[in-house]
């Protein structure tokens, strides 16, 4: 069988300089998502590339198991903690001083709603949230934001 290509290097073209040919900020990439699998290969990937990070997270309580996660970046990993990220002005304080953003969390499951209200709306209310907060607060300032 074919080896199967890492999406995240893929995706993001990270060496250790630059994060899809942006010049390493010292500012902190902003990242949803981050307690599951997909962000926390991107959380890796963006602290192995140099970034500091800031993580978005819904409750306190995980903020030590990040930390665990990822040892010897305790310096490099701000948390915050946004419960509802349909809410575009709980992204007012997250945001400054950000100038990359990668979206990946998506509802959480046993919600006991349908598929559409449930996920699909609740996916796409969090990402315009993001969208418009990103607009709103960084306005021109804001270079990139990635969504998967």
């Amino acid at each position: 069988m074919p080896s199967i290509p890492n999406p995240l290097r893929s995706k993001l073209c990270l060496n250790s300089t630059q994060i899809s040919g942006f010049e390493i900020s010292k500012h902190p990439v902003f990242i949803t998502g981050s307690t599951e699998y997909i962000g926390s290969q991107v959380v890796a990937a963006t602290l192995k590339a140099g970034y500091r990070v800031r993580l978005s997270i819904r409750m306190i309580e995980q903020e030590s198991a990040l930390r665990k996660r990822y040892p010897g970046f305790n310096t490099d990993i701000e948390t915050v903690v946004i419960s509802d990220l349909s809410n575009v002005d709980d992204f007012q304080k997250p945001l400054r001083g950000v100038d990359y953003i990668f979206h990946i969390a998506s509802p959480m499951a046993g919600k006991g709603v349908g598929f559409r209200d449930g996920y699909v709306n609740a996916a796409v209310e969090g990402t315009l949230a993001v969208l418009n907060a990103a607009m709103i607060f960084k306005g021109s300032l804001f270079h990139q934001c990635y969504h998967w």
